[in-house]
């Protein structure tokens, strides 16, 4: 995909900001990145929140907006995105949306409604607008010693000796092809729509 510049990254200091950064920047990318708490004496941040009312005198000029904060906090922010050009629109959501709906706890059943409420508003700002739109859907997202999850469980199993003599793995259900030998590093359900013709 081609990333027209100049790019903003909104929520820039996730677990996904600083690998999207770098990622950026090596491709020569022209990218501005927005934090509530931006790290100091950095340029190329900006302090805002996406709630502000006077949103758009924060905002640089940006093409392609990257949305990592929590997509229910989006929809009040993309007329602020949009007055200072927005064209091209990639946010982050949740399978959660779909697994936790009913899920018992009301505070997961919450999340799931917010996450659909964001989307929608979303995908309806853009198609009114004409702005191009992609919304992924991660189901975890992992950094070694970063996150909450998986770098939990890898200290676990290192706590209690790894598990290669005790544990054989299993895949259920069995594959029915041969699995692809050089998989992809990471999926995550998306949906997208480009700009209207």
């Amino acid at each position: 995909m081609k990333i027209d510049s100049p790019v903003l990254v909104t929520g820039a200091t996730s677990l996904v900001g600083g690998f999207l950064l770098a990622r950026l920047a090596a491709d020569g990318c022209d990218a501005a990145a927005l934090s509530r708490r931006p790290p100091p004496n950095e340029p190329r941040w900006i302090e805002a929140d996406l709630s502000w009312p006077d949103l758009e005198a924060a905002l640089p000029f940006a093409h392609t907006v990257f949305a990592l904060s929590p997509i229910w906090s989006l929809p009040q922010a993309l007329h602020a995105l949009k007055a200072r050009g927005m064209t091209r629109l990639v946010a982050f959501s949740s399978t959660s949306r779909f697994t936790k709906e009913h899920s018992p706890d009301a505070d997961e059943r919450e999340t799931a409604r917010n996450l659909a409420d964001g989307e929608a508003l979303t995908i309806g700002f853009c198609e009114a607008n004409d702005v191009a739109w992609t919304i992924l859907r991660p189901t975890l997202i992992y950094a070694e010693g970063r996150d909450g999850n998986v770098s939990r469980l890898a200290g676990l199993i290192r706590k209690l000796g790894g598990c290669a003599s005790r544990c054989t793995p299993t895949i259920w259900p069995p594959p029915r092809s041969p699995q692809p030998t050089n998989p992809p590093r990471a999926t995550a359900p998306t949906i997208s729509r480009g700009p209207r013709p």
